[in-house]
């Protein structure tokens, strides 16, 4: 489990994504928005080239690809 204030990667991959923002190229996965997406608790930022984890919590994603089984999201934006 990844629990970060902002993501900006090459690709994210997970089981599951709860994000208040995504902005990405291309999103792949059941995409479930929502207002009630409560992240708390999250830490520091991440930047890599991938980064993969079963579950991620994240306010801010920054990607290229985004590939989830499920993504809960309030606000995604696509490049």
């Amino acid at each position: 489990m990844i629990n970060a204030d902002q993501i900006k990667a090459d690709q994210v991959r997970a089981g599951t994504i709860y994000a208040n923002r995504i902005e990405a190229d291309q999103v792949v996965g059941q995409v479930h928005q929502t207002r009630d997406v409560k992240i708390r608790d999250t830490r520091g930022d991440i930047r890599a080239p991938e980064v993969t984890a079963g579950t991620i919590y994240a306010d801010e994603i920054k990607a290229n690809s985004v590939i989830a089984q499920h993504v809960f999201v309030r606000d995604l934006r696509r490049r």
